[in-house]
């Protein structure tokens, strides 16, 4: 008997925080909570999902469309957040 892990997909939640003053810059503040797997922001690795800070990263990111991205099991699963001037957008990956 072969026992394969099951392989649970996020389902991703946005929203987002505005500042009172325009900014140059912009945050992603991702939450993956207990999902394990490597994560990605903009192709660019920023570690496994489970040893993040309480399964949080904040990160300062210029305003614009930005890819987030969770690998694991052989998958890929992403999504894609627009972060206006001064704001910050809350991505978070739940499971169903």
């Amino acid at each position: 008997m072969v026992i394969r892990p099951i392989v649970v997909a996020p389902t991703w939640e946005v929203y987002y925080h505005s500042h009172h003053r325009p900014s140059s810059t912009a945050i992603l503040h991702i939450v993956v909570g207990a999902f394990s797997g490597d994560l990605y922001i903009d192709g660019q690795y920023h570690g496994e999902a489970h040893r993040l800070h309480d399964g949080k990263l904040e990160l300062p990111v210029a305003p614009g469309l930005h890819t987030v991205q969770l690998r694991y099991g052989g998958r890929s699963y992403s999504h894609k957040v627009r972060v206006k001037p001064g704001a910050t957008a809350v991505v978070k990956a739940n499971k169903l």
